[in-house]
């Protein structure tokens, strides 16, 4: 499930208020489109970690290519 409206645009002011967003580092394109709020896991050694801390990241999508790169959700004010 995507962003939905209001954490779009809350999305497009933060990259606009940090000069975010260069071209993709895939295809040189900058068109990009907010994708879901996701949960990266702690690895611990060579196992990850079950119930341990999570890191609540939004995923930022190349319309043109797929490309996706992450930014942490929190201060952007997506998760808390």
């Amino acid at each position: 499930m995507g962003l939905d409206e209001l954490q779009q645009k809350k999305l497009n002011n933060w990259m606009s208020a940090k000069s975010v967003c260069a071209g993709c580092p895939a295809c040189g394109l900058n068109h990009w489109t907010g994708g879901d709020v996701i949960a990266g896991t702690v690895w611990s050694g060579s196992a990850m970690q079950i119930g341990g801390p999570m890191v609540p990241m939004v995923q930022l999508i190349c319309d043109n290519c797929a490309y996706v790169m992450l930014f942490a959700a929190v201060p952007i004010g997506l998760a808390s």
